[in-house]
């Protein structure tokens, strides 16, 4: 188990999520030579493809994450919440797929 979780489908408006969080690195992988998802602009896939991340190795990126899940389906946007303040990870976010399915593939 990779420690991460995820909560589906996503409540709408949840923008918080469990604590503590860890503190971070950077890791530069490449997206396994598929077209990345969307990281800069939140969008939103249908109705139960949308998952909320929680406890994200602080050390892991946009990219990481995408490479984590992108084997169940298409990623439509990936998204680790950082803090402004501090440029820290939150240690949540958001995967959103094209469709339910990979959702539940995801979290099964």
């Amino acid at each position: 188990s990779s420690g991460i979780n995820a909560e589906w489908p996503l409540r709408p408006g949840s923008t918080s999520a469990p604590a503590p969080y860890p503190p971070m690195s950077y890791n530069n992988n490449n997206n396994n030579g598929s077209t990345p998802p969307q990281t800069n602009k939140q969008s939103e896939g249908p109705d139960g493809a949308n998952l909320f991340i929680y406890h994200i190795p602080s050390e892991l990126r946009d990219h990481d994450l995408s490479e984590m899940f992108n084997t169940f389906g298409t990623i439509l946007s990936c998204k680790i919440f950082i803090d402004k303040a501090t440029n820290q990870s939150k240690c949540f976010g958001f995967v959103s797929f094209d469709n339910p399915q990979s959702a539940q593939l995801a979290i099964q």
